[in-house]
């Protein structure tokens, strides 16, 4: 865990994850992502700068071909602004080591003295302002 979050990293940001397929479900006729979508065991979800791959089509060329690897399932996607992690009491960090030295590489992690649950709680809760893709 950082020190310190990032603020290097604007609020106006918008940060592009890779998901499980399994991580979405059918609600109503529409589907969502659960509460996994941006927890991770290591109290790490890796994710990207949206403007710094080139957006979604960037992503989906240059990142995800990596990040599926030799996977039989397609990935999901994830969008969500900065401003939404912050605003649930998470902290952002560069990680470029982590994927190949690209500082587009960004970790949303828990804040100094937070909890284990109460990261699950709050990370749990950033699907309902993510976007699907």
């Amino acid at each position: 865990m950082p020190p310190y979050d990032d603020r290097g990293i604007p609020d106006n940001a918008t940060l592009i994850r890779a998901d499980r397929p399994d991580w979405v479900m059918l609600e109503d006729g529409k589907e969502r992502w659960t509460s996994a979508t941006f927890k991770d065991g290591r109290f790490e979800a890796s994710c990207f700068l949206l403007e710094e791959v080139g957006g979604i089509d960037g992503f989906r060329q240059s990142i995800l071909p990596d990040l599926a690897g030799e996977s039989t399932v397609a990935l999901r996607i994830a969008t969500i602004s900065v401003k939404s992690v912050r605003a649930a009491g998470l902290w952002l960090y560069q990680k470029p080591e982590e994927y190949k030295g690209n500082p587009a590489h960004i970790v949303i992690c828990r804040s100094e003295g937070m909890s284990a649950s109460k990261y699950a709680k709050n990370a749990g809760r950033l699907k309902d302002d993510a976007t699907l893709h």
